[in-house]
Order: structure tokens, then C-alpha cells, then sequence
């Protein structure tokens, strides 16, 4: 994890230097000094606020985007999106009988295409349609997380007198199948569940058209739900560092 982050904070330094010399720049004019001076804690978010106002001040007035991106094309960007940064994609998966609370929600399966065939390392439950009986606003939830499950202590996850993991999806929907990791990571590791709820409108005559903020929202959400494979995806970051 360590070379992970020295990694992100040396490609990313020279960007953050230039940026923070932005934000000088308005604290010399401000001082009518000669030399950019020190940026100090807080000075910070008084400067940062301050650019951002120029920014948007001198930007075009631009007319709202009109709703033009269909759900489905949403989420085959961000397949492609994560393929290109990970190599996983997200695959749509048919249902099994009573798998879910209502016909609208779909279910994704996060695919890793290092093995052949590629493997599984999570599943995604989208519900992102608005009906009555469903509270408004978008949200992440995690059923179940990616942990280790190999290394602590079984008498306490398992049954007096059993020693092996269930899985029997009709018996206990928190049962699972432990599976090894890629890149010779140790131990056994139980696969995330998450569900992303969304309020967008109910498709009637063709797809759903998102207008940019709920464009945003999938985005954000989606960012959640990564954070529930971060186990799964560190080696592949180990990998590309």
C-alpha cells in the first residue's frame, strides 16, 4: 500500500505544485507583494474559493443540457471506463427466482479479465428507477464487504462443530464461498455485495434519458461501490505501479 501511494503522490506532485501556484498568485496580489509567497493551511480554502469565483465568472453562459444519455449507455461507459483503468467490466446477470425485491432492479457482476473467462470478484444490485413505495434520492449500500475471511476467528463465524464455509444461497443469504486472490495474495476472501438506489424516472416509451446531474450521480454512486472491491482491486494497482 505504501508503494501505492508514494507512487500516486510522485505522478500527481508537479500538477499539485502548479495548482498551489495558482493560489499564490492571488495571495500576492492580494499582499501587492514582489514574490509568490507561502500558502499556509489557512489560506487555503479563502484562495480556493476565491479562484473558483474567477473561474465561473469568466466562463461562457452555457444553456442546460438537455437529458440525452440512456441508462444503459451510462453503464456501458463506465464498463469500458474500468476496463481501461482496472481490466474489469461489469456484466449484466439474469436473475435467479425471488434474487431480488422488485422486477426493475438488475444485477451486474464485477468481472476480472486476468483469468481466462474471467472471474467474478463482486456483485452490484442496481435499483434506479422511482416508485411509490421507495424513498426518493440516490444512495450506495453495502450488504456485504470484501474481507479476509481466513484469518480471524472461526468459532465465531461458524456453527458450533462445523469447520468449513456454507454456501447454500436458499439457507442464509449472507453465506458465502470464500475464493483465493490473483497475485499471490494470501488467504480466502469473501466477494462484496453493494446496491446502488437511484430515483430516476420510469421508463414508459423507450430508455430513460438522464440530464447531467443524474449523470453525476451514477458516477459518484459507482464510486462507492469500487470502494467495496478494493480489496479485489489492489493488486491490480499493485500491478500497474
Amino acid at each position: 500500500m505504501t508503494t501505492f501511494l508514494q507512487s500516486l503522490a510522485a505522478a500527481n506532485r508537479p500538477a499539485t505544485l502548479a495548482e498551489i501556484d495558482v493560489l499564490r498568485e492571488l495571495k500576492r496580489q492580494d499582499g501587492k507583494l514582489a514574490d509568490l509567497p507561502a500558502l499556509h493551511p489557512w489560506d487555503r480554502d479563502f484562495y480556493l474559493t476565491k479562484h473558483q469565483a474567477g473561474v465561473v465568472a469568466a466562463a461562457p453562459r452555457l444553456e442546460p443540457l438537455a437529458p440525452y444519455f440512456s441508462v444503459g449507455t451510462i453503464f456501458t461507459g463506465l464498463s469500458r471506463l474500468f476496463e481501461a483503468l482496472y481490466g474489469i467490466t461489469l456484466v449484466p446477470v439474469e436473475l435467479r427466482p425471488g434474487e431480488v425485491w422488485h422486477p426493475s432492479v438488475r444485477r451486474l457482476d464485477v468481472v476480472d479479465h486476468r483469468d481466462e473467462g474471467g472471474r467474478t470478484i463482486g456483485t452490484i444490485y442496481c435499483d434506479l428507477f422511482q416508485r411509490a413505495d421507495k424513498a426518493g434520492g440516490a444512495a450506495h449500500y453495502t450488504v456485504r464487504c470484501s474481507r479476509r475471511v481466513d484469518d480471524d476467528d472461526l468459532d465465531g463465524d461458524l456453527p458450533p462443530g462445523q469447520t468449513e464455509w456454507p454456501f447454500d444461497p436458499s439457507a442464509a443469504g449472507l453465506s458465502c464461498n470464500p475464493v483465493t486472490m490473483e497475485g499471490g495474495r494470501e488467504g480466502r476472501y469473501q466477494l462484496p455485495i453493494v446496491v446502488l438506489n437511484c430515483g430516476f424516472a420510469t421508463p414508459v416509451d423507450g430508455p430513460t434519458l438522464l440530464d447531467w446531474a443524474e449523470v453525476e450521480t451514477i458516477f459518484h454512486e459507482m464510486g462507492h461501490a469500487m470502494h467495496c472491491a478494493s480489496l479485489q482491486l489492489f493488486d491490480r494497482l499493485q500491478a500497474s505501479c
